[in-house]
């Protein structure tokens, strides 16, 4: 039993049985969920939002009013993230919790007070525990519910009311702990990131013990990523940064150089301005004159397209795969231009 000993202090806490734990109805765990319910998310679908930018997916504006604040920018090479941490507002700027999930045993729910239904853009679905609450009035009381992996070998829980449990995580293992096993809380981070003129989406749920529907949190778009020609770098077959290269054919063909920029013939070059050789550098540019007075990566005046369908992501820390997009139906139409 010396691998499953808890450090090495002399007041280690006691281990608890876990199946016990939670496959009794009065535990705190279940007892946390009824009181906060879907406090900051909701059952039927996920609260829409937008990032403001796709190379900084660090806040997601909700469309119905609030916030989804990121510890951390997810990150589009590496998508969808594994691990998430996230602050919700409401409508007021008022915070309605903090969340973070980062492994099956990992995770901590935090929910605010919030002594009416319209203390928040979000509605509760609690029960009146806080002391003297008027008969009849929901009221969310707030707390935290967290759990750690500790050292791989033990899992501490702790519950609003502080109270601390401490558990043997191979004790799931067992076979008389199956039915008990599915009572733990799990979550997905669903999740693609799109590419040109398609646009991503980020979306985190959880699912809860004995409820028949997750609390969805989020779903965020992301925006789609530019054109090769208008991605503020040279790459392609672009003789500088966004501009040059072939002209045809003339769908692919970015914009002309302006003076100082890179070229390799006049066609490169804004009004075929020469392409010559600078006397201090060597390298070939486009001299003056070549000046650009529109672009093809001028906002479009018309407004955005429609964004594309939610597709499938990959599984959170739970192991389960994410769930499929809400019908593939279109996004919201892009703001007009300026």
């Amino acid at each position: 039993m010396g691998a499953l000993a808890y450090g090495c202090s002399p007041k280690a806490p006691s281990v608890q049985d876990f199946c016990g734990f939670l496959g009794n109805p009065d535990n705190c765990y279940l007892k946390f969920f009824e009181d906060i319910g879907p406090r900051c998310g909701a059952f039927d679908k996920a609260p829409q939002g937008y990032f403001l930018a796709r190379d900084k997916l660090d806040k997601c504006v909700l469309e119905d009013g609030g916030l989804i604040s990121f510890d951390m920018p997810a990150k589009i090479e590496s998508f969808p993230p594994t691990s998430i941490g996230f602050t919700r507002t409401d409508a007021t700027g008022a915070t309605c919790g903090t969340f973070q999930f980062s492994g099956p045993f990992n995770f901590s729910v935090s929910v605010q007070p919030a002594l009416t239904p319209e203390g928040s853009s979000v509605k509760d679905a609690g029960e009146a525990c806080a002391p003297g609450a008027e008969a009849g009035t929901p009221v969310i009381c707030g707390g935290t519910f967290s759990s750690a992996n500790v050292e791989g070998d033990f899992i501490d829980t702790m519950c609003p009311d502080q109270e601390a449990h401490h558990f043997i995580s191979l004790q799931l293992d067992k076979e008389e702990c199956a039915a008990q096993k599915a009572l733990i809380l799990r979550y997905e981070i669903e999740g693609a990131p799109g590419g040109i003129n398609t646009p991503g989406y980020l979306k985190v749920r959880a699912f809860y013990p004995n409820q028949e529907k997750p609390v969805e949190f989020f779903n965020c778009a992301i925006p789609p990523a530019p054109e090769q020609c208008c991605n503020g770098v040279q790459d392609g077959a672009e003789t500088g940064i966004d501009c040059g290269g072939p002209l045809e054919p003339v769908s692919a063909a970015c914009d002309r150089c302006q003076t100082g920029q890179g070229c390799i013939s006049n066609n490169d070059c804004v009004g075929a301005v020469k392409c010559e050789v600078g006397l201090m550098t060597g390298v070939k540019a486009c001299a003056a004159g070549a000046v650009l007075t529109s672009s093809i990566c001028d906002s479009d005046p018309t407004g955005g397209a429609g964004g594309a369908g939610g597709m499938s992501g990959a599984g959170g820390m739970s192991g389960a795969g994410g769930a499929g997009g809400a019908g593939g139906a279109g996004g919201a139409g892009g703001a007009g231009g300026n």
